[in-house]
């Protein structure tokens, strides 16, 4: 086999591994759309680690399309969605409820840093690329396993 030849078998295989590892990192932190980012969601009830408490606040559409939540503390945490949880438009869909912005919301789930995210430590990852876009490092996380509207 020739240098070149093997040289680019290598880089192929390279970046064939590299994909696999991008898909098993997406699908740590899953999306439901089409388009754009998608829908951050868990996979499973407590896939984000934290201890769990009860959650409310009231739903932001951001200017860039991301969801926050504001608390009555006045912070607005990036929102990942539970399991199932899809997006028509501008809203989140919760079984048969829509929420948008101006929604109150209460559920149960975990504030927690951008940091506690699986694979946030990948900076190619969707937790990490989504994440960062929206802001999640200085914004901080809540991570929902149930929320509906108040």
């Amino acid at each position: 086999m020739r240098a070149g030849a093997r040289a680019h078998g290598i880089r192929r295989a390279v970046r064939a591994g590299g994909a696999a590892a991008t898909v098993l990192v997406v699908a740590a932190c899953g999306t439901d759309s089409e388009a754009g980012f998608g829908m951050p969601t868990q996979q499973s009830v407590g896939q984000v680690p934290g201890e769990r408490s009860d959650v409310e606040g009231v739903l932001r559409v951001e200017a860039n399309g991301c969801f926050t939540l504001e608390l009555d503390d006045g912070t607005r945490p990036w929102v990942v969605w539970p399991a199932g949880t899809t997006m028509d438009a501008e809203a989140a869909v919760l079984g048969t409820t829509r929420a948008t912005d101006g929604d109150r919301l209460a559920g149960r789930g975990v504030l927690v840093d951008a940091s506690a995210l699986p694979g946030w430590e990948n900076a190619d990852s969707y937790a990490h690329a989504f994440g960062a876009f929206c802001d999640a490092e200085a914004v901080g996380v809540v991570a929902l396993d149930e929320v509906d509207r108040r």
